[in-house]
């Protein structure tokens, strides 16, 4: 059976709600991750962090 991979990005401020830091745990905790990127970014929606997530689907 073939591993099929996707990708889904979170973005984080240092000075936002915690929900979105929970949300991104929550789903790596529930998936089976093949890899993260993250960057340190200063964009229109303020500077944060931007992880963006591989996982595979079986």
């Amino acid at each position: 059976m073939a591993l099929l991979t996707q990708y889904v990005s979170f973005f984080i401020s240092p000075f936002g709600e915690r929900t979105v830091t929970e949300e991104l745990n929550i789903f790596l905790r529930s998936h089976r991750i093949i890899n993260v990127e993250k960057r340190l970014i200063d964009g229109e929606r303020g500077t944060g962090w931007v992880f963006l997530v591989e996982y595979g689907l079986e």
